[in-house]
């Protein structure tokens, strides 16, 4: 809703989305001694050199040693949320206050099932067979004012400040990880402030720098643990403080833009998956860093030529190791089509290389499964509607293709089974979307 009460300007926004799955899993991918595809003799032989001796687990159930093991799981998510956007003008500039409220409710529980025998427990009794029950809510609410202060026709300097509020509660009658009940709740709340300064050099060329504090509440996965009301670092929010210097040029065909950028994290939380169990540790202090730039020319009758690239450190202070997962080096090169109803792109990404996993955070640790470079290249069509003759004005409709060449390059440590074997992701495979959009009018 958007509507005006006097000199102020109100934009209202109130939405929701849920996702709600129903899984059915393999206990175990080693159970078995699969060798990584291919069956290699009973649970603990040597193997073919392809899989650790002795890293295989036993298959079998409560109800048989040769019976398959499984799990049942059901997850059901819905977020309910309010923006709230207001503006008026003020002296030499502009006044913007608003909130965000957003409430989330989350139902989820996971079992042990025999696949041999049908679905059913693999226990004694169900309670037994229960890995998890639970639910949780999280509420947040950020209300927020800043003034766009117009010192000169060309600088506008912009302070700012946020509150930023969360609320989590857990009630489970078997929590996960420690399959234990628990009903817990905790708040956390921080004032955030922030500054941004823009600066018109020449009507085509402006620079800009942004100073913010950033905060996140502690994941779900704190609340994993006996006792959550215990003091632990692992409780603490993750903190940021960012800062960010950058430049846009324009020509009528030449848009250029590039910056630097650094943001220093404390606590920040990192996870690793250990037989399918996902562990939340606090890494401490990081810092990132990098270059960004990208440029995009109009070539002419419709088409353009688009590139970017970035260059990113992000360093665990207690180790100096870069952070696992996060790829030195990416980029994109692509053509873009852009006349009349039709859209049409063909774009190339590329991720740098990067590690897996590192072997802790303190001094002397080091970086384990280095993953080398990959690319991916995607494609899109669109047509957008330019009457009302049969759908309505604006009414879109495409496809894209993604990872066209499909590419299967490891591209992420996945975790480890029970016996510590490595597992990976792979890049996901070509597919094929559709879209159709139907604006209202």
């Amino acid at each position: 809703m958007k509507t005006a009460i006097g000199q102020v300007q109100v934009d209202n926004k109130v939405y929701t989305y849920g996702y709600y799955h129903n899984g059915y899993n393999g206990l175990d991918p080693n159970g078995g001694n699969y060798s990584y595809g291919t069956l290699n003799g009973p649970s603990g032989s040597a193997g073919d050199g392809t899989f650790p001796a002795g890293a295989a687990t036993t298959d079998g159930t409560v109800n048989g040693s040769n019976n398959v093991p499984g799990q049942k799981m059901e997850m059901n998510y819905r977020s309910w949320g309010d923006v709230l956007r207001m503006s008026q003008k003020m002296g030499p500039g502009t006044l913007k206050y608003g909130l965000w409220a957003d409430h989330q409710s989350n139902d989820r529980y996971q079992y042990e099932i025999d696949w041999t025998n049908g679905g059913g427990y693999n226990a004694a009794t169900a309670l037994a067979a229960t890995d998890r029950l639970m639910h949780d809510t999280l509420v947040q609410a950020q209300p927020y004012i800043e003034y766009a202060w117009k010192l000169t026709t060309n600088l506008t300097v912009t302070p700012g400040l946020k509150y930023a509020y969360f609320r989590r509660t857990i009630d489970a009658p078997v929590n996960q990880k420690t399959n234990q009940p628990l009903n817990y709740e905790q708040s956390w709340g921080k004032a955030l402030p922030a500054v941004d300064v823009h600066y018109a050099i020449a009507p085509n060329w402006s620079a800009y720098f942004q100073a913010a504090k950033g905060f996140l509440a502690p994941n779900l996965n704190v609340f994993y643990v006996a006792n959550p009301s215990i003091s632990d670092q692992n409780l603490a929010p993750e903190e940021t403080t960012n800062f960010q210097l950058g430049t846009t040029w324009k020509t009528r065909r030449l848009t250029i833009s590039g910056d630097l950028y650094s943001i220093d994290f404390s606590n920040q939380v990192q996870k690793k998956t250990v037989a399918g169990n996902t562990i939340f540790y606090n890494q401490g202090g990081t810092k990132y860093k990098g270059v960004e730039g990208e440029a995009t020319y109009y070539v002419g009758s419709g088409v353009s030529v688009y590139g970017n690239a970035t260059y990113n450190s992000a360093k665990v202070d207690s180790s100096g190791l870069q952070v696992a997962g996060v790829p030195k080096t990416t980029a994109a090169l692509g053509l873009i089509y852009n006349r009349g109803a039709w859209y049409a792109s063909a774009v190339t990404k590329f991720i740098g290389s990067r590690s897996g996993d590192v072997t802790g955070t303190s001094p002397g640790s080091t970086e384990l499964y280095p993953l080398k470079s990959y690319s991916v290249t995607n494609l899109a069509l669109n047509y957008t509607i330019q009457n009302a003759d049969i759908l309505p004005h604006g009414t879109k409709i495409g496809v894209q293709v993604f990872n066209v060449f499909n590419n299967n390059s490891l591209s992420a440590l996945a975790g480890y089974t029970a016996n510590n074997v490595p597992l990976f992701w792979t890049v996901a495979g070509r597919s094929v979307m559709v879209n159709f959009s139907v604006p209202f009018q």
